[in-house]
């Protein structure tokens, strides 16, 4: 660092001279001559290498359209009332650059001009040093640097007092305002006017706050007094502490709210263990009826045996408590195929005369999984793929995930669509290139979860083999790496009635093989509102035309039965 000039009769500037020469471990007496906080940055300052005798670097930065919007109007209301006095008003980012600069005195502006406090002036206190915008973003709180307290010479002639904006709804800093006026001209009145100013603006924001985000920062600032590891979520957004962030990603805030979205009335909470993401929390519905907001406090996994499970809708009592005959399932069972091996062995001991047959879907894995069983417990078992169909089957008890087969009733091998909460990880699974399979966003696996799947798990293996190549690790796929007819899904994840409709829907448009009249005809219902319904749910011709044209032959075929050991082996991990 350059040696820094000073004026010996200025005791300030000597001051800083004396600390930058000696280091920032010297024992110098500073408090005499200046505020701990402004000694608090000049050490700061020294440690970041701020040269004092430099300029502000002037930078290109992108639009701030929503901290400019908020502020507009405050800062012009601002610069009227203080139109009778030589101060500049300066807004500051969160990274201390100058996005907004208005003074009513020309000679004022051609000073600034000089000392590089422009538009896109950097005024970090990491490449400024101590100055009013950059300090009060460091120390979080108000601040007045009179003249030579500016850690940069060129500074020394001016005072600022600064405020930080502070976002009402996520509590962080979103830029400072600033006057600036001539050093021998500042006072303490400069320091409340800026925050006063600051305030104003962050009240601007919350004036121009989407509702269902003031509802969830409200929420989430309930949520977290007392209690860490928390999160809160509506529809479309997440908010979490540091404890909850390290369990989330963009496939788990999908399958979160895939699993728990409607599933509780306003003001009713269940303690659950949610599928697919390691997750056990208390969830409580804080929102109100037409938007859900979803709290989650997140619990110890050794909590977990206590537990209900959110995938209970295929499992019996059996399949929760396993009796003592019951074989375990391997280790790389996702919940949905647990139910049912468990559910299986139950049948299986009630029955010990029967031969075991399981209706599977055609494309599912359901040979691998029977056979595995199989060999686990020494029965002999079968599987008996069959197509998909909507509920008109008098044979098929979708909600009790059985069919009767041979006049007797065996758990039924779960679809791609029973399985969805694992689906990230199946798509994994299958990858049979290198390294370890696609991570999703979270548009791309709310896309995933909204499909029908009507081809199982082939229909994804098929998928995953033409996504894009990785270039990077790891490998993310976005919505728009998908498929035309799954980056045509709805890109907001949609609650639970909502996906049970859509996978309706789709189903009876793919056994009316794209038919309209004939879907609404089997989902008894008119045209009209099949197209109404249609479009709500962002099924668009390009997903009925993939429905039908892609999937009609191989996967919606003639039924195809397996006996014994199957030719398929196990899901690629």
């Amino acid at each position: 660092m350059k040696g820094a000039r000073f004026n010996s009769d200025d005791p300030v500037r000597a001051a800083l001279h004396r600390l930058i020469d000696r280091g920032l471990t010297s024992d110098i007496e500073l408090k005499s001559l200046v505020p701990e906080d402004i000694e608090d940055s000049w050490r700061r300052s020294i440690s970041s290498r701020v040269d004092p005798e430099g300029q502000p670097r002037i930078e290109d930065i992108g639009a701030k359209e929503e901290l400019i919007r908020a502020a507009s109007r405050v800062m012009d209301r601002w610069l009227a009332s203080l139109s009778d006095t030589k101060t500049t008003l300066l807004l500051g980012d969160d990274q201390g650059h100058i996005v907004w600069r208005r003074t009513n005195d020309a000679r004022v502006r051609r000073t600034l001009d000089v000392v590089g406090a422009v538009e896109g002036g950097d005024f970090s206190e990491t490449s400024s040093g101590t100055n009013g915008l950059g300090t009060s973003i460091e120390a979080r709180k108000p601040i007045l640097v009179r003249g030579s307290q500016h850690f940069l010479e060129t500074l020394r002639d001016v005072a600022c007092s600064a405020a930080p904006v502070v976002h009402p709804l996520t509590g962080r800093i979103v830029g400072s305002v600033s006057l600036t006026a001539a050093s021998d001209e500042a006072n303490n009145y400069m320091i409340s006017v800026a925050r006063q100013a600051s305030q104003e603006i962050a009240d601007s924001l919350m004036e121009g706050a989407d509702s269902r985000d003031i509802a969830l920062a409200r929420a989430f600032k309930r949520a977290r007094t007392g209690h860490r590891g928390v999160l809160v979520m509506n529809r479309d957004s997440v908010m979490t502490d540091l404890p909850a962030l390290s369990q989330l990603d963009g496939e788990t805030q999908a399958l979160i709210w895939d699993q728990i979205a409607t599933r509780l009335g306003v003001g009713e909470e269940g303690i659950y263990k949610l599928a697919g993401t390691g997750i056990s929390a208390i969830v409580a519905n804080v929102g109100h009826a037409s938007e859900p907001v979803m709290e989650l406090r997140m619990l110890p996994t050794e909590d977990s045996a206590e537990i209900r499970d959110t995938n209970t809708v295929n499992r019996t009592s059996n399949a929760r408590k396993p009796g003592p005959s019951a074989v375990a399932p391997p280790n790389n069972a996702d919940d949905a195929v647990i139910a049912w091996w468990t559910e299986l062995c139950g049948y299986a001991k009630e029955n010990p005369s029967l031969t075991v047959v399981i209706p599977a879907p055609i494309g599912s894995d359901a040979g691998y999984w029977v056979n595995t069983w199989s060999e686990a417990t020494g029965r002999d078992a079968r599987t008996d793929m069959q197509p998909r169909t909507t509920g008109e089957n008098p044979s098929k008890d979708t909600d009790a995930g059985r069919e009767v087969i041979d006049g007797s009733s065996a758990p039924a091998f779960p679809s791609l669509l029973q399985r969805r909460s694992a689906i990230a990880e199946l798509a994994r699974r299958v990858y049979s290139g290198p390294g370890t399979g696609p991570q999703f966003t979270a548009d791309a696996l709310s896309a995933l979860l909204s499909w029908n799947w009507p081809g199982d798990l082939k229909e994804l293996a098929d998928l995953v083999a033409k996504l894009p190549p990785a270039v990077v690790d790891p490998w993310v796929i976005d919505v728009m790496d998908l498929p035309p007819h799954l980056a045509s899904a709805p890109r907001r994840v949609l609650s639970r009635w909502e996906q049970s409709e859509r996978d309706s829907l789709l189903q009876a448009l793919l056994d009316a093989q794209g038919n309209k009249a004939q879907a609404a005809e089997l989902l008894g219902i008119g045209r009209s509102t099949l197209y109404r319904k249609l479009r709500s749910l962002s099924i668009d011709q390009l997903q009925i035309d993939a429905l039908t044209s892609n999937y009609s032959g191989g996967i919606s075929g003639p039924r195809a039965r397996t006996g014994g050991r199957s030719a398929s082996g196990p899901a690629r991990r």
